[in-house]
């Protein structure tokens, strides 16, 4: 445990972490500069230009918008499962459904089985709403990428769905 970090808490210990696998901490810092940059850039590049291009409903705010897009691509969830995948406390997550609900975004039912839990799910407005966002940064993107040869959009896609996989294997 270094830093004060529980390694098993935040479950990132592989099954053995004692095995050799060749990486080292130079490995770990360059891997988190790569990550901070892309972050960054993403942020600069991609969601500042979506954000001013919404395509949505202008009283969202980002949250809003991240639920929606989360419960779009997953189908439903349940209000905790909401909290670890957005990375915020269950009260506000419970604030956030609770605002998309008045909207018609979101309803919430009874989860099959144990009605103390519900699950949340897109209504039909809340998923026409995501579908606008879509087509608008499609739009985006497309303006976007004319600055690039297609060659070099297509090895970016590769890229990103290797990095994907390759994320989704930690």
């Amino acid at each position: 445990m270094k830093a004060g970090i529980n390694l098993r808490e935040v479950n990132i210990l592989g099954p053995d972490p004692g095995k050799d696998t060749g990486i080292d901490m130079e490995l770990a810092r360059e891997l988190h500069r790569t990550l901070i940059r892309f972050t960054g850039l993403h942020h600069k590049k991609f969601l500042r230009a979506f954000r001013a291009g919404a395509g949505g409903d202008a009283r969202l705010k980002k949250n809003q918008e991240r639920l929606i897009a989360f419960l779009y691509c997953e189908g439903k969830a349940t209000p905790s499962e909401l909290s670890k995948k957005l990375d915020m406390e269950k009260g506000g997550v419970t604030t956030l459904i609770d605002s998309l609900e008045k909207m018609g975004y979101v309803a919430r039912v009874d989860a099959p089985g144990d009605r103390r839990k519900n699950i949340v799910l897109l209504t039909g407005q809340g998923k026409v709403h995501m579908e606008k966002v879509i087509s608008a940064h499609q739009e985006i993107l497309f303006h976007m990428l004319k600055k690039l040869d297609r060659r070099d959009v297509e090895e970016l896609i590769t890229n990103l769905k290797k990095a994907i996989a390759i994320i989704e294997r930690l």
